[in-house]
C-alpha cells in the first residue's frame, strides 16, 4: 500500500518530532504493508508553517532518506507538503511556490478548519487560483470541512472544477465523530473519494501509517478492486503525476 498524506518528516510541524519518531512511525508502516510514503508537512503561509517551502523541507528529507537507507528498510519515500489555502497563499500560488507532490504538478490542497488563516473570498476562489497557476488539486480530507458537511453539493462542485479528494483512513473506522464518519463512507458511496490516506501524525496510537484495516473494509463492503484503486493505483500515480482513472 502507499500513503500520500503523512506527517513522518521530522522537526518541521506537527507530526514527527525527531529523527528517531520519524523512524518509528515508518516502523509501523512497514508492519502494516506499506511500500512507499508520501511525506507531507504542513506548509501554511501566513502561519508559523510557513517556512515549510521547498529548501527547509527537503533539508530534513534527505536526512530521512539517509537513515532509512542505513537502517535498510524496504520502504520509498517522496517529498510533497499539505499547503493550506488563504489570502497569505495567493502569492504562493502566484510564484509557483507550493511544494508539490513528487515534484509533479498535482498538490495536496488543504481548506482552513484547524488553522484558520485569513479567508476574504470563497473557497471556490482559492481552488480556481490554484487551477489557473496549472496546478492539480488534491483536496485532504474533504469531511472535515463545514462547507461541505453543510451541503453535500460543494462536493459536486469542487469535481466539477477538477479537484479530486483524499479521505482520511481514520474518518473511515470507529474514533471520528458519527458526523465525519457518515460523510467519509458518503464521498465512498458516490464516488467522490479517489485516494484514502491515513493523515499520520505518530506511531502510536489511532493516527498511525495504516491504511491495512480500510482496505480491507472496502474489499469487504465493495470489491478488492475499489481497495486497490483507493490504496495503491490511485496514490502511485500521487508520485507518478499520472491522471486518476
Amino acid at each position: 500500500m502507499i500513503d500520500v498524506h503523512c506527517h513522518v518528516l521530522f522537526g518541521v510541524d506537527d507530526g514527527a518530532g525527531t529523527l528517531d519518531e520519524s523512524l518509528a512511525m515508518i516502523q509501523v508502516a512497514l508492519k502494516h504493508g506499506m511500500t512507499k510514503i508520501l511525506c507531507t508537512p504542513h506548509s501554511i503561509p501566513g502561519h508559523r508553517f510557513e517556512i515549510n517551502d521547498f529548501e527547509r523541507l527537503n533539508k530534513n528529507f534527505e536526512k530521512l532518506k539517509v537513515a532509512v537507507k542505513e537502517k535498510g528498510y524496504p520502504i520509498e519515500l517522496y517529498l510533497g507538503s499539505e499547503f493550506q489555502v488563504s489570502d497569505s497563499a495567493l502569492p504562493w500560488i502566484e510564484a509557483k511556490k507550493i511544494v508539490t507532490l513528487n515534484n509533479t504538478n498535482r498538490i495536496l490542497v488543504e481548506l482552513p478548519w484547524h488553522y484558520s488563516g485569513i479567508t476574504t473570498h470563497s473557497e471556490e476562489f482559492y481552488l480556481q487560483a490554484l487551477l489557473n497557476s496549472g496546478y492539480r488539486i488534491l483536496i485532504a480530507h474533504p469531511e472535515r470541512y463545514k462547507s461541505v458537511m453543510q451541503n453535500f453539493d460543494t462536493i459536486k462542485r469542487w469535481r466539477e472544477m477538477g479537484c479530486t479528494f483524499q479521505v482520511n483512513s481514520t474518518s473511515l473506522i470507529p474514533g471520528e465523530s458519527p458526523e465525519k464518519k457518515a460523510l467519509a463512507w458518503r464521498l465512498l458511496d458516490e464516488g467522490y473519494c479517489d485516494v484514502i490516506a491515513s493523515d499520520a501524525h505518530v506511531f502510536e496510537g489511532t493516527r498511525i501509517n495504516n491504511l491495512e484495516i480500510i482496505y480491507n473494509e472496502i474489499k469487504d463492503r465493495y470489491s478488492e478492486e475499489l481497495a486497490e484503486k483507493l490504496c495503491v493505483e490511485n496514490p502511485l500515480k500521487c508520485i507518478t503525476g499520472e491522471d486518476f482513472n
